[in-house]
């Protein structure tokens, strides 16, 4: 394995490498790779550091010891990019009344009881005012509750290109391969308003990108559109579309708008 030799001025020279083992990041689910460091012949084990707790170190957002106050779980959301009008949501909020509803909310609850761990994501597909958005928003609000801060975000498709293109900015603050980096180390990813993009090769390229890194990463992505499968294919490309394909699941919200039933406050 390569090495990357650094010197101590006037002390010693260290080499520096990753440990075969590693530790698990109980906050956000990551495994951690322990490193070895090798001071003038004797070689000791350093516990590594996980990348979104120096995302959340560098963002300055509160400690998780503090998630039970009310006040801050509702701060951590607004952070984590859930819309204010599903700060409150919740999975209860879903009303399960037709086959289809019960039919999405128990693939939904096989998901959050650990198929997540092995699963691409999923899909939400269907009609306006179906409350896919609410499920989505109120997915994140119980990754935060159950997983810790941190643990998840929620964006639509037009603020994760946004991200991503002010990197091209001389001035910006994060690179582009930072920005990559912390998408694909995030636990849960959930991206609403899959299709209102303009659909250039740039932004399926960046779409390909996040959601291929996370496959590989094992984190689940979870997509919203008011599409059918054909279209997904059209909007995100058929290399986007087959990741889900590997364990993943498309759940159909088929049944009539759902506007004018309210999140309660």
């Amino acid at each position: 394995m390569e090495q990357v030799g650094s010197v101590v001025p006037g002390l010693l020279t260290k080499t520096m490498q990753l440990a075969a083992s590693s530790q698990h990041c109980e906050l956000h689910g990551l495994d951690v790779a322990m490193q070895t460091v090798t001071i003038v012949g004797k070689t000791i084990s350093v516990k590594g550091q996980c990348p979104a707790c120096l995302e959340a170190h560098s963002t300055g957002q509160p400690p998780d010891n503090n998630l039970k106050d009310f006040s801050t779980r509702v701060q951590l959301r607004r952070q984590a990019g859930v819309p204010e009008r599903y700060l409150h949501a919740s999975l209860d909020d879903f009303h399960e009344e037709t086959p289809a509803q019960k039919q999405v909310a128990k693939q939904l609850r096989s998901f959050i009881d650990g198929e997540w761990r092995s699963s691409p994501g999923l899909l939400f597909l269907g009609g306006i005012g179906t409350a896919k958005t609410l499920l989505g928003a109120a997915l994140v609000n119980y990754w935060l509750n159950q997983h810790g801060a941190r643990s998840a975000h929620f964006y639509t498709v037009m603020n994760l290109l946004r991200r991503v293109k002010a990197t091209w900015n001389p001035d910006a603050i994060e690179s582009e391969s930072l920005v990559y980096q912390r998408l694909s180390v995030l636990p849960l990813l959930v991206v609403d308003e899959i299709g209102v993009q303009f659909g250039s090769p740039t932004e399926k390229t960046i779409l390909t990108e996040i959601v291929n890194s996370r496959y590989n990463a094992l984190h689940p992505t979870v997509l919203i559109a008011n599409l059918t499968i054909t279209e997904c294919v059209e909007v995100l490309g058929e290399r986007v579309m087959d990741r889900f394909r590997d364990g993943g699941h498309a759940l159909a919200f088929t049944w009539p708008s759902q506007r004018g039933i309210r999140v309660p406050l």
